[in-house]
């Protein structure tokens, strides 16, 4: 048979039954224990005052016999009818023969004894105890005892006990009524905290349960730092992605560094070659076009060797105080033809007054790159927008094709490119100079419906602007 599974509930019920009832136990029991302990007193107290009561009715007797007043025997008719009458007391005679009651009693070999306090018949045990007190009286020629027994569970106790015992239940009842509710009280939020994680961790990110974050103790504060945890996840998955392209990056550029020193200088001597060969050879229009094409693909494999060498080891930057509206409208002239030729329209929306700390050169360089990215995704032509944000971002938004999700994660990868024409290079080299000028840069897009690049820079506050 499964083991029945422990709920949250009674993990806390049980604990809070146990430190409210074991309170309530104890108190009864060292009440039930005080009285019983007064109740012992008062019962030796009353020994001694019988004692004490016969002592000094036998001293005035005696000292009536003394002065004539009482002949002896009717002094000792008087103090035996005296003892007699007083309850649980019993006078022995040492002149003359002890009954046999006397000497079967448990009590009888302290006769032989001194006047002591009080003896306990050690013979009793469990809940019950018994305790004789002997007291000779020498001159009479008798001994007196008091016998005495009492419980633990005496009938007395009981009764004294009876408002007690009534208050222990009713506050067993009230504890275990407020267990159970405090228990519900305090098991619920954790529930629906624990199934909220419970689903979040299955994905189902859309089925979240309540979760308790109105509560200012300890399960509100949990429940606020998993919420925080929930809105934070976005941001650090993109940090790990970041993390991830720097370090593709770094790799990626150390390869590219010794491969282009390797591939450049022969590459070097193989256009020198076709130079000296075209001036030496008696060349027609079409192998003169087939030389020149040779020469223009090696020059265009020396820009992608030196582009590799620029993301290998870029320079630093020399930052400075830049207008962003300006810079922008500078770059976007030297794009003039290249938007005609496309039928492109640029807008500048970018904030006047939004200033960044950044290398002028670095931030055109950006500018140009997303620019001629985003022409090659429009072959047909569209708009390409520059707007900034309240915080201080740039928003580089066009109305291409898109990326799909598959394609988005790896657009700054070196060599990564869906154009034919294209070496893969331009984003990479963007996504490094942004890092370089300890800037942000992020993607947003949707296939059919255009892409934006978003550029976080350090914002600089400009006197007079």
């Amino acid at each position: 048979m499964m083991r029945q599974k422990r709920t949250i509930e009674k993990k806390i019920m049980i604990p809070f039954l146990i430190v409210v009832l074991l309170p309530s136990l104890a108190i009864g029991s060292a009440a039930y224990w005080t009285n019983f302990q007064s109740y012992k007193s008062d019962q030796f107290e009353q020994a001694e005052n019988k004692m004490e009561t016969v002592a000094s009715y036998l001293n005035t007797l005696d000292r009536q016999v003394r002065q004539g007043g009482l002949s002896h025997e009717q002094a000792e008719k008087l103090a035996k009818a005296f003892i007699l009458q007083m309850n649980s007391l019993i006078l022995i005679d040492q002149t003359r023969n002890l009954d046999e009651d006397v000497l079967t009693a448990w009590w009888s070999p302290l006769l032989q004894k001194e006047n002591g306090t009080f003896q306990r018949n050690q013979e009793t045990i469990g809940f019950e105890e018994e305790w004789v007190m002997i007291h000779h009286f020498q001159e009479w020629g008798w001994s007196v005892v008091i016998p005495f027994s009492y419980s633990y569970l005496a009938e007395p106790l009981i009764d004294i006990q009876k408002n007690t015992l009534l208050v222990m239940i009713i506050a067993a009842i009230v504890a275990v009524e407020m267990t159970i509710l405090l228990s519900h009280h305090i098991s619920r939020p954790i529930k629906n905290l624990a199934t909220f994680c419970q689903q979040l961790g299955s994905g189902k990110a859309e089925e979240k349960g309540e979760i308790p974050l109105s509560r200012n103790d300890e399960i509100g504060v949990l429940s606020r730092s998993i919420k925080e945890m929930i809105d934070n996840l976005e941001e650090k998955k993109r940090l790990e992605k970041k993390m991830e392209r720097i370090e593709r990056l770094a790799a990626m550029g150390q390869m590219a560094s010794g491969i282009a020193h390797e591939i450049r200088n022969p590459l070097a001597g193989i256009k020198t070659t076709i130079q000296v060969l075209a001036s030496r050879l008696q060349l027609d229009k079409e192998n003169q076009s087939l030389f020149e094409g040779i020469t223009g693909e090696i020059d265009r494999v020396n820009r992608i060797i030196s582009n590799l060498l620029n993301l290998a080891r870029p320079r630093e930057p020399q930052t400075r105080t830049i207008s962003a509206y300006d810079v922008v409208n500078q770059t976007l002239v030297l794009l003039e033809k290249e938007s005609e030729d496309q039928h492109i329209a640029f807008h500048n929306r970018i904030a006047k007054n939004l200033y960044y700390q950044v290398d002028p050169d670095h931030f055109k360089q950006i500018i140009i790159n997303l620019s001629l990215n985003a022409i090659k995704a429009m072959p047909g032509g569209g708009e390409i927008s520059f707007s900034s944000g309240e915080e201080g971002e740039i928003f580089v938004k066009d109305d291409g094709n898109g990326i799909d999700g598959e394609a988005i994660d790896k657009i700054f990868d070196p060599f990564y490119t869906t154009s034919p024409k294209g070496t893969g290079l331009g984003l990479s080299m963007v996504h490094q100079l942004v890092l370089q000028n300890n800037g942000e840069i992020d993607v947003l897009s949707e296939q059919g419906k255009g892409t934006v690049f978003i550029l976080r820079f350090p914002v600089v506050q400009k006197e007079g602007a």
